[in-house]
Parts: C-alpha cells; sequence; structure tokens
C-alpha cells in the first residue's frame, strides 16, 4: 500500500523502516543485559533506512579504521554471511561484533514524514520509544532474537502496549500460554525485579522459551554503543574488577 500524501511535503507511511545496533560482546557479564539490540533511528522508507544504516557507526562516533573487519551489503556483495536484514557488519580488535541492520513495523501511530523518509514527531519530540521483543531458547544454546514490536510517540503508550505484547487474546493468555507471567505497571523498578531495568514483561512459556519485551529509545542507544560511550562503560567496567581484586 503506498503512503498516505497529507501535504506537497509529507506523507504517513503504512510501515515505520528502523535501524538497529547489536554489540556482541563475547562476555558472559555484558550479555547479562538483555536485549542487546538497540533501536537508533527511524524512516518512512526502506530506501532512507539503509543509506542511514551505511553511515550509522560514523553517526556513533566510529570510524571504519576503529575496526579489524568493516563490511557493507550491497547489490553487488557476494558471500555475504552475516544474514539478510544485516547492513553493515564490523569486528572490533578485541573481538566484539557490531551489526546494523533493519526492523520494519506497522506505523500504528499515524506518524508523519517528509517524502525523503525523514521523520516529522509532533509536540518537539526528537526521538520515539520502542517495544523490543525477546526470545531466549535455552534448549537452542541459548539462542537469542530480538525484534521491534512498535514504535511509540508516548512512553506511557509504549509501556501500556508492552504489557500486552505477549497477551494475543487477552488476559487469559498469561496463564494459557505461559509457566510463569511477570509484569510491572511502570519503570520504576522494585528491588525484587531481577529482568533488567528497561523490562516491562518477563515470561516463560510451558515449552521453555523465555520472552522479555522491554522498551528503548535512540538516546539510551547513543550513551550505551556510542564510541565514547563505550569506552566509558569499559573503563568503568575494568576499575571495578580491580577494586574486587
Amino acid at each position: 500500500m503506498a503512503p498516505t500524501k497529507t501535504s506537497e511535503s509529507k506523507i504517513v507511511p503504512e510501515f515505520l523502516h528502523h535501524t538497529c545496533l547489536t554489540v556482541d560482546e563475547h562476555d558472559i557479564e555484558a550479555t547479562k543485559d538483555i536485549p542487546r539490540l538497540y533501536v537508533i533511528a527511524t524512516h518512512a522508507t526502506t530506501k532512507a533506512a539503509k543509506e542511514f544504516a551505511h553511515h550509522a557507526l560514523t553517526s556513533m562516533g566510529y570510524d571504519k579504521a576503529d575496526f579489524a573487519v568493516y563490511q557493507e551489503q550491497t547489490p553487488d556483495a557476494e558471500g555475504w554471511t552475516h544474514g539478510d536484514g544485516v547492513i553493515v557488519y564490523a569486528k572490533a580488535p578485541a573481538s566484539q561484533e557490531f551489526f546494523v541492520s533493519i526492523d520494519t513495523t506497522l506505523n500504528t501511530e499515524n506518524l508523519c514524514a517528509q517524502e525523503d523518509g525523514s521523520m516529522i514527531l509532533p509536540h518537539g519530540a526528537d526521538h520515539l520509544q520502542y517495544i523490543l521483543q525477546t526470545k531466549i531458547d535455552y534448549r537452542a544454546d541459548r539462542a537469542v532474537t530480538t525484534q521491534v514490536q512498535g514504535a511509540y510517540l508516548k512512553r506511557n503508550d509504549a509501556i501500556e502496549a508492552a504489557k500486552w505484547c505477549l497477551l494475543v487474546d487477552g488476559p487469559d493468555d498469561a496463564e494459557a500460554l505461559y509457566d510463569q507471567f511477570d509484569a510491572r505497571e511502570d519503570l520504576s523498578v522494585p528491588e525484587d525485579w531481577p529482568f533488567g531495568e528497561d523490562v516491562v514483561v518477563h515470561a516463560v512459556a510451558y515449552t521453555g522459551e523465555n520472552f522479555l519485551v522491554s522498551l528503548r529509545t535512540p538516546p539510551a542507544a547513543y550513551l550505551k554503543l556510542s564510541k565514547h560511550g563505550r569506552e566509558k562503560w569499559h573503563s568503568a567496567k575494568q576499575k571495578a574488577n580491580e577494586v574486587s581484586k
């Protein structure tokens, strides 16, 4: 379906295309923070999203020279082994792997965009709130997959939608589909909440899979995954390790 045109310069796209960054630290301590996928930008067209994805790491302060391996998926690229949705793959000298990918969701809030694919957010907003759903399958060697489930303008709307993300047919699904189902009303973290500060829902299916539904924003992604943000994180971790010795 073609996007709805509201004026000569504005459209309401049916779909939103989200550029995501995942960093695999290959470190047990680092992987405790699930999901590791962050949304760093949204565009109204696939073309605009792909163009941004090719420069996403640059926008976060990295240079190609920072990586031992840096590869981009292009129409003439042969032997691409990093998945259809991955646009950029990079590997740091310390073996951390960076995956820039694109995920697509419906434009449920009828957000507007320019015809070039850039978003037009109302009320002075500069970013969206994203719902991420992570599935952890311990039967498949702890296989972890994360997908974007929706993008919302208001944080409270995103939290409310996150509560229902795993309940297709209503509240009864919690008992019918899950052996354990934990949800919280907001993002204030109770002392007995062990699932992560951004996680709204945790569930365990009768088949054994674990699910986490969380909220993430681009500012958090840039703070945690940008070059200087990661440098600060690793420095703090190193100091903590030295103190504990």
